[in-house]
């Protein structure tokens, strides 16, 4: 089989190597840009979907780059490419390798390694507010990425079924001053298939992004513990014996992952993209209009013929509900030594449990119900779901991007590694310090309802133009309102208590001077007003491409 797999693998290679009269083409810039601002934070706009470029806090910043590409396509088929971005901000005060990378690509496939950004969701232009699971908010993580990254015919049936997909693998260590990453290893993928109808084209997909291996966390540090890595479990989120606990019953490692359900239509007045997503960190989130009533639906819309308008976007973002506010495992109410042999200090009871007729009935009988024969799985579970869950289902309180083996989540840098609008704990400490006792998770606000509008487009052939608008409301995180999730006992004073409104707004201009093609010039004023965030702020740069 190996032999066979070697031969074909050497015919579709020779195959496609004819060789084309193309030189490596190399081309780069250099760039400077300054923000001044006031108020209370950097302006949101400013720093979210800049690929972690900007700090989020300090309001006065000066950042020069050099970034230089390199293309080359030996043979017809194939192309390889090299990027590098080197960069300076006096608001972090180090030099920065963001980017650095080798990739090659034969017809439709594609392998990149090295430091990149991973942000397969969109495959073109979007004025959104950003990817909701991977993105460009983050500096680029050190990975190696393989797949099929654009949308790819199959032969069968009539040439209408379309697939894309890829797998990526990343190590994180930031060793950022608050909650942090230590030797994490970051492994994602993401499927989708399309049917062709020529001008509406439907499609499906499925992103998954899971945390493995590191160190243990206690007590407001790391310890010298490493948790154990079983990667196939992990891959297929299923339950592992080798990492034991929690992860035995449930699922090894933490897990993110994105439902993505929409279409493409080319219609008289342009081309449109809607689509629907839906955001889940467990099982229960994985139940779709169900258990699973968040979110993010939108409308990409490039018109047809139009010299002002390019690109708008407009979406309805929704993470609140995250499974219902009940726990998530129901907490054996019985002391320590009254509980089974070899369960004292097991405080979680999974569904699991709830099969074993001896253990449900005890624990019914310790919670006052004597049924005669006993009690099913199904009433166990209704029973515990009155006394110790105030009536709600369990599986709830999902916290997106957040899990408690791993505090920094979902972020590289302090920056979310996904939709900007969920905010990390520097974001808002300096505000209002008194975010609760519960501190352990990085991502404060994960919870939140929100309408966005984005545009872009040109005023003539010197000058472009580009607005974002949002307007959010935000609940905080299930994490720090119950602190730890199996409680409810409720935050005092609970900062996010009811919902915070915040708008965040953005206009910024570009310029080409006519004389001068390869400089270019721009200008931005960002203005965020509401009850967490007050800043107003301006951004001046120019580029230099060669």
């Amino acid at each position: 089989m190996r032999k066979f797999i070697a031969s074909m693998a050497f015919i579709a290679f020779a195959g496609s190597t004819e060789t084309i009269a193309a030189e490596p083409e190399f081309s780069g810039s250099v760039a400077s840009s300054v923000i001044m601002s006031s108020g209370n934070s950097n302006p949101f706009w400013f720093h979210s979907r800049e690929q972690g470029r900007w700090n989020h806090t300090k309001n006065d910043q000066l950042l020069s780059t050099a970034t230089g590409l390199m293309n080359y396509s030996p043979h017809r088929n194939w192309n390889l490419k090299a990027e590098a971005e080197i960069n300076y901000n006096t608001a972090f005060e180090e030099l920065i390798l963001h980017t650095g990378y080798l990739s090659a690509s034969w017809r439709f496939m594609e392998l990149t390694a090295g430091r990149h950004i991973f942000d397969p969701i969109f495959t073109e232009s979007n004025s959104g507010h950003g990817a909701y699971l991977f993105g460009d908010n983050n500096r680029p993580i050190t990975r190696v990425t393989a797949g099929i990254p654009q949308y790819t015919k199959l032969p069968f049936p009539f040439g209408r079924i379309e697939i894309r997909g890829g797998i990526s693998h990343g190590w994180l260590d930031d060793d950022n001053d608050f909650r942090y990453h230590k030797e994490v290893v970051l492994h994602e993928k993401f499927a989708y298939i399309r049917w062709d109808a020529n001008k509406i084209k439907p499609y499906a997909g499925i992103n998954h992004s899971a945390l493995m291996g590191g160190y243990y966390w206690r007590d407001g540090t790391y310890t010298d513990s490493k948790i154990p890595m079983d990667f196939m479990a992990t891959f297929f989120a299923s339950g592992s014996e080798k990492i034991g606990g929690g992860e035995e019953t449930n699922a090894a490692g933490a897990h993110m992952g994105l439902y993505d359900f929409g279409l493409y239509w080319r219609s008289p007045v342009g081309r449109f993209h809607i689509y629907y997503q839906a955001p889940f960190a467990d099982g229960s989130g994985m139940r779709v209009l169900q258990r699973n009533i968040d979110q993010v639906a939108g409308v990409n819309w490039h018109p047809r013929n139009s010299a002002f308008l390019k690109n708008l976007t407009v979406e309805w973002i929704n993470t609140r509900h995250q499974s219902g506010n009940g726990m998530p495992d129901p907490l054996d109410p019985r002391p320590r030594d009254q509980r089974p042999e070899g369960r004292e200090n097991v405080n979680i009871i999974v569904y699991a449990d709830l099969a074993d007729e001896t253990f449900r009935n005890d624990l019914m009988e310790y919670l006052g119900y004597n049924q005669a024969g006993g009690y099913s799985q199904s009433e166990a579970n209704y029973i515990l779901r009155q006394e110790l869950n105030n009536g709600n289902k369990f599986g709830g309180r999902d916290g997106y991007m957040s899990n408690g083996h791993y505090p920094a989540g979902w972020t590289y840098y302090d920056f979310i590694m996904g939709s900007p609008l969920n905010l990390t704990y520097n974001q808002v400490s300096h505000l209002n310090p008194n975010l609760g006792t519960y501190n352990r998770n990085n991502i404060i606000n994960d919870r939140m309802q929100a309408i966005h509008v984005g545009a872009q487009g040109v005023i003539s052939e010197q000058v472009s133009w580009k607005t974002m608008i949002t307007l959010s409301r935000n609940y905080g995180s299930y994490f720090h309102q119950y602190p730890g999730r199996y409680t409810w006992a409720e935050t005092e004073n609970y900062y996010f208590k009811g919902g915070r409104n915040q708008l965040y707004s953005l206009i910024e201009m570009t310029w080409s001077p006519p004389v001068l093609n390869n400089l270019t010039f721009n200008g931005a004023i960002a203005i965020d007003r509401g009850e967490i965030f007050d800043a107003t702020g301006m951004k001046i740069g120019a580029q230099w491409r060669f």
